[in-house]
């Protein structure tokens, strides 16, 4: 396995012994905004989005094709 890294040092890619690759887009607060799973082969890439409101650290939800996974805070922080 292989790290790739940009200018300031941020993880931005992941090569693996058997071809697959993973890129990693990040926005201008170092945030993960996509990551792309390219496997080795013909198998089609899938690429998760992740959707922040704001300024904030975590994303508010993540959208991979049609599908969305929303992120809800539950009362008193039970996870």
């Amino acid at each position: 396995m292989t790290l790739g890294y940009d200018a300031a040092d941020r993880h931005v890619r992941t090569t693996y012994d058997d071809g697959a690759v993973v890129p990693i887009l990040r926005d201008a607060a170092s945030r993960i905004v996509q990551r792309t799973i390219d496997p080795a082969g013909t198998a089609a890439a899938v690429a998760t989005k992740h959707l922040y409101a704001g300024d904030a650290d975590t994303p508010f939800a993540t959208t991979t094709g049609a599908e969305m996974t929303r992120q809800v805070g539950l009362p008193g922080g039970a996870p």
